[in-house]
């Protein structure tokens, strides 16, 4: 939209987290103006993407052009004191699971503005918001230019993804509680290295990480000599290294004895202490907190530009070892848009609040128990902190105590043990869980459960024996805002009928069946939201309804 007018939702930081807001919103069809007061990123802003925001990439269209632009994620090469330059083990960065993370750093920024951009939206950089009045109806956002300019803006919604100094935060009273590390973790630079160095390997001196130890970051592109260094431990000189490339050179080859490594340059080098924080609330009002603005954390564990991807200024150097995850953005996305294009009631933007909330608590805990045990090992050469468990992949994160999903297995007086970072351990599939993927299979292509699924409606699958079974609830949902809502009838493999339109798919191969824990011959309906988590998992008609009435939505 234009520069000068007001739009539904002002977002103020165009980091990675205002960006894939911005981009959910446009496709939901609202009007989105976003800001920042920086001209370009200082640094990297993650070496990938976790295998759930790769699902989340795909919802939003970016998949394709992420996976032209990326690579896979190396291995960790371990080198010895005794011996610096031969590796003495090989480690996965990551424990070996189907789904592996792509390397994308710092374009990943500039393709989701490329994304924007096609759409019409450009990110009106060198804009700072300096002070907003929130009022019934809308905001009144008030915006100073790098020349001096003011402007005066009038969103219905204000975001602040603004980092973790967030004027937005601030000027709305919301607490920003934690703590700060007791002392310096690493010092990180993006720098220009001459060396033999395998360039398919991070490659790890760290012998003890609670003394000092050394790792190397590769950069994507096999023919640059750039790399990420990120000097670690307690005995290590943080202000001697943070001095400069020259220091940082020095410290390296006195600590590990290698001399062939040439530091030419840094284009970027920083001492990093983490904040462990997180914010009472990420709703006052007409005013939402996202990313920075809302949490900060240690960055082991990859979480970071967190659960929704953060933008990276006050958290920033470890975040060039982050693995961005889109979860927060999407969260909020698509009930914003049901909002703004008033679809809901605006009480859909506390389950933002009420979903979220729990899992940075959890993540706050896992990341500082994470580096914890990097910095301080039980023992020496204990190297668990070095590597990232599965749960760190937020495959798990769910929201089943969210009081709008809605599970007819469930009964309200349920006592199970909630983990927000750990669903279906047990082997269920629970309305807050996050959707299965499935191979559907047949007819020689290959197709998936998160093909059917999209940004901008809800996908309600049907499990049914036949057509004749699911007719009722087909019928239905095909009664409702079509723009939100999109059934599928899914047939089991021994289904007599023919697919032969597009809402009707046959699990050929089973999978979908066995991955939904649904058993052939009954009826399941799996209502999936537009950020693919399930929102209902119902036996028929008034299952949809109890959930659209939780949803205070107007279909």
């Amino acid at each position: 939209m234009s520069s000068n007018e007001s739009p539904a939702v002002l977002i103020s930081g165009a980091g990675i987290t205002g960006l894939v807001l911005a981009l959910s919103l446009i496709k939901n069809g609202v009007s989105v103006r976003i800001i920042d007061n920086q001209e370009r990123t200082i640094g990297r802003r993650g070496l990938g993407l976790h295998g759930r925001s790769l699902e989340t990439h795909k919802l939003l269209g970016l998949l394709p052009d992420v996976l032209k632009r990326s690579g896979q994620v190396p291995v960790t090469q371990l080198y010895s004191p005794a011996d610096p330059y031969i590796a003495v083990k090989t480690l996965p960065f990551f424990e070996p699971y189907e789904t592996t993370s792509s390397k994308l750093h710092d374009k990943h920024e500039a393709l989701v503005r490329e994304h924007l951009q096609k759409l019409g939206c450009i990110v009106e950089t060198g804009k700072e918001l300096t002070a907003f009045e929130p009022q019934e109806d809308h905001v009144v956002a008030h915006v100073r230019s790098a020349s001096g300019d003011f402007e005066i803006i009038k969103p219905h919604w204000l975001v602040g993804a603004d980092g973790a100094h967030s004027i937005v935060r601030k000027s709305s009273d919301l607490t920003f509680l934690g703590e700060l590390a007791p002392s310096d973790v690493c010092v990180i630079a993006d720098a220009t290295l001459k060396c033999n160095l395998d360039k398919n390997a991070i490659h790890s001196y760290v012998g003890d990480p609670a003394s000092k130890g050394f790792l190397f970051f590769p950069h994507e592109n096999k023919e640059s000599d750039l790399w990420t260094v990120i000097c670690v431990g307690t005995q290590l000189n943080h202000e001697f290294v943070a001095g400069g490339i020259e220091n940082m050179a020095k410290e390296f080859s006195d600590a590990t004895g290698r001399t062939d490594i040439e530091f030419v340059s840094s284009s970027w080098l920083v001492k990093y202490r983490p904040q462990m924080r997180m914010v009472n609330s990420f709703r006052a009002g007409r005013v939402l907190v996202a990313g920075d603005a809302a949490h900060v954390h240690s960055a082991t564990g990859g979480q970071g530009l967190n659960s929704g991807i953060q933008d990276a200024v006050s958290s920033p150097p470890f975040s060039s070892i982050i693995y961005p995850n889109l979860n927060a953005q999407v969260n909020l996305g698509w009930k914003l848009a049901l909002v703004s294009k008033h679809k809901a009631s605006a009480s859909l933007l506390d389950s933002y609040n009420n979903e979220r909330l729990p899992v940075i608590a959890t993540m706050l805990r896992l990341t500082t128990a994470l580096l914890d045990r990097t910095i301080h090992p039980e023992e020496p050469g204990d190297l668990r902190g070095l590597t990232r468990e599965f749960a760190l992949r937020q495959f798990g994160v769910n929201y089943r105590k969210s009081p709008i999903v809605v599970d007819d297995s469930v009964k309200d007086d349920d006592a199970e043990t909630y983990d927000p970072y750990r669903s279906g351990d047990n082997g269920e599939v629970r309305a807050g869980d996050r959707a299965p993927d499935a191979e559907i299979g047949g007819g020689g292509e290959h197709k998936t459960v998160y093909d059917l699924f999209g940004a901008t409606y809800h996908t309600v699958l049907v499990f049914a024996p036949d057509f004749s079974a699911a007719r009722g609830v087909l019928e239905y949902v095909r009664g409702l805002d079509g723009a939100l809502f999109r059934p599928v009838l899914v047939l089991p493999q021994v289904a007599k009928e023919k697919e032969d339109r597009e809402d009707i798919v046959k699990d050929a191969g089973g999978h979908v069946y066995e991955n939904y824990r649904v058993k052939e011959g009954e009826v399941v309906v799996v209502v999936v939201r537009p950020d693919s988590w399930i929102g209902a998992r119902v036996g028929g008609v008034a299952g949809i309804e109890q959930y659209l009435q939780a949803l205070s939505i107007h279909a």
